[in-house]
């Protein structure tokens, strides 16, 4: 009966596969993520006969792809979930850059609302408005606002500073167009912002930035295991520490090097970045950067020769690493959202000293049994074509995701 069971239930899957892409319109963007994970909602928690052998390794086999990309799968998705009963997406484009618009389900399309601009995490190089669908939908859903989701170029194709201006310009048209603001149908007066990551590193960078422009202030920001620092932080003196979330201090070179140099950048400057090479920055200048990031003002990183160091005034731009800004102070009101188990841990709780000591409101939240990012992983329940499937997620990521929620929600009033 056990084998009569599964090669049924795998014809199952494989009948609903077939249906799912010939019956279920989905968008370009999301046409392979979406239909990854209504096949992952039909398997997820059905358990075949056998030590440690589930569906997402028999579906893995039916369509060609890793166990693991079969799991990552339900992270994206598109109108497949039951949350998607109270919340409404839709996409369009802000400023050339492609978006996607989350608004509560009850609230009339053209009722204003409060908004969080949201930047995907991914390290510059991976992710997209698809693969942090679920904390979207759930910061919309929780907090009754609008968010936006900012789909912004990535490396190696499209180098620093393409993603900051990207999200930049999002960001500025939302507070800024009031044509853009009434398109969205939000609030320009109550914008916050938001991302995880290297998303979290964006989060920084337009913070400082949209505070040295005449905009609205931003209400708040949601900063969820950020890099702030990158080479220059403490998390470099962490070399062996590797996460069970699969990020190294490797994987960070090698994401940052990409962003920074482009396709040459992860095989050719990597381990120079590692090293601390002088072929980059002087070895002083390191040093200075260093001491700037942890807080050291007067530390001078001018005067560096372009043609002797094409790279130097792209690292040493706070617009990368915005822990090297001098001024912090007009920073918004800062939610952080830490893991412990993060190589990234170190920069985050630099990040809120930095902030505290010029005046700036935090709160910091610090999961000791978490891994790079888990915020983005929440439980979820998914009804795909009669299937009911409880995505079981991180039941913490529900947890920090609402007391980010209550603390926009305090800076919106």
């Amino acid at each position: 009966m056990p084998s009569c069971r599964c090669s049924c239930f795998a014809v199952e899957v494989v009948v609903a596969v077939a249906a799912s892409v010939l019956l279920y319109p989905v968008t370009q963007w999301d046409a392979n993520v979406a239909m990854e994970t209504r096949i992952e909602a039909l398997v997820t928690d059905h358990m075949l006969p056998g030590p440690n052998f589930n569906l997402c390794s028999l579906l893995g086999l039916l369509t060609g792809r890793s166990q693991a990309e079969v799991s990552r799968a339900i992270l994206g998705g598109c109108g497949s979930l039951a949350v998607m009963d109270t919340v409404r997406t839709e996409n369009l484009v802000v400023s050339g850059v492609p978006v996607r618009l989350y608004r509560p389900a009850h609230i009339y399309r053209d009722e204003t609302i409060p908004v969080l601009v949201y930047y995907h995490g991914g390290g510059f190089v991976t992710g997209s408005i698809g693969s942090h669908n679920l904390i979207c939908l759930h910061f919309c859903k929780e907090a009754s606002i609008a968010v936006v989701s900012v789909e912004y170029r990535m490396a190696p194709e499209h180098v620093y500073p393409a993603a900051f201006e990207d999200a930049f310009a999002v960001t500025k048209a939302i507070v800024s167009d009031a044509d853009v603001a009434a398109r969205l149908a939000v609030d320009s007066s109550r914008v916050s912002i938001g991302g995880d990551s290297a998303g979290g590193t964006l989060t920084a960078a337009i913070s400082l930035y949209m505070g040295r422009t005449e905009s609205p202030p931003l209400r708040a920001q949601v900063s969820i295991c950020p890099s702030v620092s990158h080479v220059f932080g403490d998390h470099v003196a962490r070399s062996g520490f590797s996460s069970p979330s699969g990020l190294s201090l490797d994987k960070i070179y090698y994401y940052l090097s990409s962003y920074v140099m482009g396709a040459n950048g992860p095989q050719d400057m990597a381990p120079q970045l590692a090293y601390r090479s002088p072929y980059l920055l002087p070895l002083s200048t390191w040093r200075l950067a260093s001491q700037r990031v942890a807080g050291n003002l007067d530390a001078d990183l001018s005067g560096l020769p372009a043609d002797q160091f094409p790279y130097a005034a792209r690292l040493l731009n706070d617009s990368l690493a915005p822990l090297l800004a001098k001024d912090l102070t007009k920073t918004p009101a800062t939610i952080l959202i830490l893991a412990g188990i993060d190589p990234l841990l170190p920069d985050g709780r630099l990040y809120a000293r930095r902030l505290q000591e010029v005046g700036v409101q935090v709160e910091t939240h610090e999961y000791d049994t978490q891994t790079h990012v888990f915020a983005v992983q929440p439980p979820t329940d998914l009804e795909i074509m009669g299937y009911r499937v409880r995505y079981p997620g991180k039941p913490e990521a529900l947890d920090a995701i609402r007391h980010a929620v209550k603390f926009v929600a305090v800076h919106n009033d």
